[in-house]
């Protein structure tokens, strides 16, 4: 059972069609000291995180000296990957960031939900649920009403 699609693809195609499906070649591996030396966000892990692209200049990709114009007092809101990373970073279009993992590498999400008691978390749940839930079925009254006439 040969789908329709398959069935024309194998009576148009011949032996003597030079079809090459060899995978492509890959991507230029670059070394950490010709690579971009911007830090990028990468989801907020650790702050560990370089450019892939190939540096220009001294220390950009052309990628961020075309971002750079964007941010104020010309410097990238990650910084440098040779520098500290930012505690607290602040990205002047998309606001605040708050990174998963401490420099020590421990999860920063998990020391909030470990300070509060199982209980209290479950019932905060419950509250929210509840406020934004409606009634199933027809409002009260609206069945059976009587028309007024005039």
């Amino acid at each position: 059972m040969d789908c329709l699609a398959f069935k024309i693809a194998k009576s148009t195609i011949t032996t003597d069609d030079n079809i090459n499906f060899k995978k492509k070649p890959k991507k230029e591996v670059i070394d950490t000291h010709e690579r971009c030396q911007i830090r990028i966000w990468d989801g907020g892990n650790y702050g560990k995180s370089q450019c892939p692209n190939k540096k220009i200049n001294d220390c950009m990709c052309s990628k961020h000296i075309k971002s750079l114009e964007r941010m104020p007092e010309g410097k990238w809101w990650l910084g440098l990957i040779t520098e500290d990373r930012p505690e607290n970073p602040y990205h002047p279009i998309s606001g605040n960031h708050q990174w998963n993992y401490d420099i020590n590498g421990e999860f920063i999400n998990n020391k909030i939900i470990k300070d509060l008691p199982i209980e209290e978390i479950k019932e905060d749940k419950n509250i929210e649920k509840d406020k934004h839930r409606k009634k199933r079925g027809r409002p009260k009254g609206s069945k059976n009403k009587v028309k007024a006439s005039n």
